[in-house]
């Protein structure tokens, strides 16, 4: 749907340094994006999915997010997080209050 993050958009917005979820046959492990590669499977929002290109990296404005429970991602100025009003970045009116889903 229109809601979906594309992976295209993790590529190029989060810190190499992120964890993400990989599927392992015993479970899910967690590891830094940047030891990604294709092939794997990603613990997604809404479900599993299939890493099928990794990209070049680029430098980009970042921006650190924290959550009231402590949780924190740094991330572009544009990438999309899913929260109550939609998926939202902060160039598209991502700010302090709104409740965001986390893993």
């Amino acid at each position: 749907g229109s809601n979906d993050v594309e992976m295209t958009d993790i590529a190029e917005c989060v810190s190499l340094d992120t964890e993400v979820w990989k599927k392992e046959s015993n479970g899910y492990l967690a590891l830094p994006i940047k030891e990604i590669r294709e092939g794997d499977i990603l613990k997604g929002y809404q479900k599993d999915v299939i890493v099928k290109k990794v990209f070049p990296t680029k430098i980009k404005k970042s921006i650190r997010i924290t959550t009231k429970s402590g949780k924190t991602i740094i991330c572009s100025m544009d990438h999309k997080i899913p929260t109550q009003k939609g998926v939202v970045s902060f160039k598209q009116g991502l700010c302090v209050g709104d409740k965001v889903n986390v893993l």
